[in-house]
């Protein structure tokens, strides 16, 4: 633990007092030994390209005088060259992070969850804009946002099993098998109007375990119930 009058750190970030006006740089500790993700290690390449654009984008949210954060990155820059990390992806990464947060659109942004079917989202979205162009006569901006897990509120084991696929799924309903709705999954691909016998053929991969569906309920009177909810069918039932 260091005491010191005039800075005082915290993380990554250091606080310097000086003629009584409160600075902000980059606190990076002396034992550091350049541990940055090797170029050359077998990682996706997508993820050492992120790499070098957040550590740009740390520093420039940190520092606060432009003058160290010029120095800060070119420090920066230095380590990914030790790195073996090209010219080409650091220059690239700095002209990205120059225009970051900067908007170049006017659309309104439609910001979701991430889900496996959010291409579909998309593509339904674009499809039937047509249907709300009085509305805005621009195709909303599909974005996603990462949802938050607590680790320390929701542990490992209280997390149901993900149901993972070696190829894409058939199309059709089935039961997610981890859920006490699905005894009542009618499993299958295709479902029948209940007095003109219509035959409707269901066109994606659904379980009870999926949210935002139009589902059908069979009432043993003959009739049929069809609703829809923005939650799992295994909590909106």
């Amino acid at each position: 633990m260091s005491v010191d009058a005039r800075r005082i750190n915290f993380l990554d970030n250091l606080v310097i007092k000086k003629e009584g006006v409160l600075s902000m740089d980059l606190y990076i500790k002396s034992t550091d030994c350049n541990s940055l993700l090797h170029f050359h290690s077998f990682h996706p390449k997508p993820i050492k390209k992120f790499i070098t654009r957040s550590q740009t984008q740390r520093i420039n949210r940190i520092v606060s005088d432009n003058m160290v954060c010029e120095h800060r990155l070119r420090e920066l820059h230095t380590k990914f060259l030790s790195r073996g990390y090209p010219e080409s992806i650091l220059n690239q990464s700095h002209e990205t992070d120059l225009n970051y947060g900067t908007r170049t659109t006017d659309r309104i942004p439609f910001v979701h969850s991430n889900h496996p079917f959010a291409n579909i989202l998309h593509r339904t979205i674009r499809r039937h804009w047509h249907l709300l162009r009085e509305a805005d006569l621009n195709i909303p901006e599909c974005t996603k946002h990462q949802d938050k897990l607590v680790k320390a509120d929701i542990g490992k084991d209280t997390l149901p099993p993900r149901q993972l696929h070696l190829h894409h799924p058939r199309c059709g309903t089935f039961p997610c098998l981890h859920c006490n709705q699905c005894g009542n999954v009618q499993k299958g691909n295709t479902i029948y109007h209940p007095h003109s016998g219509k035959q409707f053929k269901i066109k994606d991969y659904y379980t009870c375990n999926i949210p935002y569906m139009v589902y059908l309920i069979k009432c043993p009177c003959g009739l049929a119930y069809v609703c829809e909810t923005t939650q799992p069918i295994k909590d909106g039932i």
